[in-house]
């Protein structure tokens, strides 16, 4: 309805928001792009379709065929969609070094690129595609269940590093560590994490927990992630900006209660 009336912006909303699409909503909503003289938008919805029934089908060859002409055309740039559309395809297919590669590259990334990686790990596996997990590998994944908010699949990943992949940690491992759990809103155990580290914290580390901190206004915890970080560089501008919104923040939240 809303692509007949030339409503497309309405159209696209309504489309992203489906849990599933078959091909009547993609026609329906290549027709109103066509109509309305986007050829280019119904392009890239077309290539996106044919991406989605590779993964179906797991033709990885016919994929990175399209894979190949969408990027000669310039309709990956800025793409969200497509370039989601080729993270997944790659990922059903079993190629998780190609999926990887793709989601690198991509300028603008959401869960739903982190979730398509996820998915084909936990689908294929990198034994599947002939691969050994190694040091560059977690920190992809582990990267990926943080954006998705997935505490114990990124923990489970981490031990396992060690005691089935004979893979020692790295400060880049621990990075993601502690980025998943400031990210999940859970401070003390980030902070406890670190005090468990072989390692000295870092710089990004210090200040992903103080960023979580200004989220949920937590003072106490982050001035000490402050601290921290005034002792490394007392020039650094960041950690006072963020000190700052926490104290603002509470300031705010105890006026209103």
């Amino acid at each position: 309805m809303y692509a007949k009336c030339g409503m497309l912006d309405r159209a696209q909303t309504v489309f992203d928001r489906l849990t599933v699409h078959d091909v009547i909503s993609w026609n329906a909503l290549l027709a109103g792009y066509s109509h309305n003289g986007y050829g280019h938008k119904e392009l890239s919805l077309t290539f996106t379709c044919s991406l989605k029934a590779c993964g179906i089908v797991g033709d990885g060859d016919k994929g990175t065929a399209i894979n190949d002409r969408v990027r000669k055309l310039g309709l990956i740039e800025n793409n969200i969609i497509l370039g989601n559309a080729l993270v997944d395809m790659y990922a059903k297919c079993g190629l998780l070094q190609d999926a990887h590669k793709t989601l690198k590259g991509l300028r603008v990334k959401d869960i739903v690129s982190w979730n398509a990686l996820i998915a084909g790990y936990a689908e294929h596996g990198p034994a599947q595609e002939g691969l050994k997990p190694d040091a560059v590998t977690f920190p992809c994944l582990l990267s990926a269940c943080s954006h998705a908010k997935l505490v114990a699949k990124g923990k489970e990943m981490f031990e396992l590093m060690p005691t089935v992949h004979g893979i020692r940690p790295s400060l880049d491992h621990y990075n993601c560590m502690i980025d998943i759990l400031s990210r999940a809103g859970r401070i003390k155990e980030a902070l406890r994490f670190i005090e468990s580290m072989p390692c000295l914290p870092s710089i990004d580390m210090w200040t992903a927990i103080l960023s979580a901190c200004k989220v949920h206004a937590e003072i106490d915890l982050g001035f000490q992630c402050f601290q921290q970080l005034v002792r490394t560089d007392s020039g650094w501008a960041v950690p006072h900006v963020l000190m700052w919104n926490i104290y603002n923040k509470t300031r705010r939240r105890s006026i209103f209660k």
